[in-house]
């Protein structure tokens, strides 16, 4: 059913997945590097990046919506929680191709947009581990019938 506890986790997976898109991942400035012209890191500056977000949010919101054959959604909530580790994989290996280490670390700020996926990965963990149980507890009152 749509009320249960894994659609509130899904849906917070796919506002982490969304906070890319209105938060930065780093500001500040950095020398000669095309990604911080405006002084801003973001979905925005690549293309991989965007497409992974748009994917990791639509599949969370379409995940809500299968909650009638739960392995489908468990399987669809388990991709969710990879494309957001996927954007962070992409972010990071973006910016550390553009930047040194130690640049980064001195003259960057850590953006809110880093942390959105995060909160994206745990939600849809936490999703699935919901959905397993409701497919456990189905299984077992079917046992008793």
């Amino acid at each position: 059913m749509i009320q249960r506890i894994q659609t509130i986790y899904l849906f917070v997976a796919a506002l982490g997945s969304a906070g890319v898109f209105a938060f930065p991942f780093f500001s500040g400035i950095a020398a000669n590097v095309p990604i911080f012209a405006d002084g801003l890191y973001d979905t925005h500056d690549h293309v991989a990046l965007l497409g992974i977000a748009i994917v990791a949010i639509l599949d969370a919101v379409l995940t809500i919506f299968l909650y009638k054959n739960r392995k489908q959604q468990a399987i669809f909530a388990l991709v969710t929680a990879v494309a957001n580790l996927l954007i962070i994989a992409f972010m990071l290996g973006i910016l550390s191709s553009q930047v040194a280490i130690g640049t980064a670390i001195s003259t960057l700020q850590l953006g809110m947009g880093s942390i959105s996926p995060l909160l994206g990965v745990v939600a849809a963990i936490m999703a699935r581990r919901s959905i397993l149980a409701d497919e456990t507890l189905v299984r077992s009152m079917d046992r008793l019938r």
